[in-house]
């Protein structure tokens, strides 16, 4: 009999509307940094739902205000140097699905490398 192959998902806590929060499973592709299978790595969570169809809003602010940080306190980042650029494009994407009419934020623009159907940081 074969086996259906586990997907990887980290967990992180969603508020709900009456106070409370609910821990969710989110795959790979809800996060902005992604540099290996292993979900302790994965950071910048892009969607309120992991069934979410688009990115969420509050969850792309928050992972503007991160990357922010990231570049003002290298010492304090989760990120390296190297996969900045990575992160910024996949938030840039996000960000230009769920808000086509807006303008990009300063800190995206710069540096940005977004992913391509074929390159490996699109897997996410």
């Amino acid at each position: 009999m074969a086996r259906t192959p586990k997907v990887a998902t980290k967990a992180a806590e969603v508020p709900q509307e009456d106070g409370t929060t609910v821990l969710m499973n989110f795959p790979k592709a809800c996060w902005a940094h992604v540099p290996s299978n292993d979900p302790k790595t994965w950071y910048l969570r892009m969607y309120w739902e992991p069934d979410d169809t688009l990115p969420d809003g509050d969850c792309l602010t928050h992972s503007i205000e991160a990357l922010k940080r990231a570049e003002f306190s290298r010492a304090q980042s989760r990120l390296s140097r190297k996969e900045v650029p990575y992160a910024k494009g996949r938030i840039l994407a996000a960000w230009r699905k769920t808000f086509p009419n807006r303008d990009i934020p300063d800190v995206l623009a710069k540096d940005a490398i977004e992913p391509d159907e074929t390159s490996a940081e699109s897997e996410g």
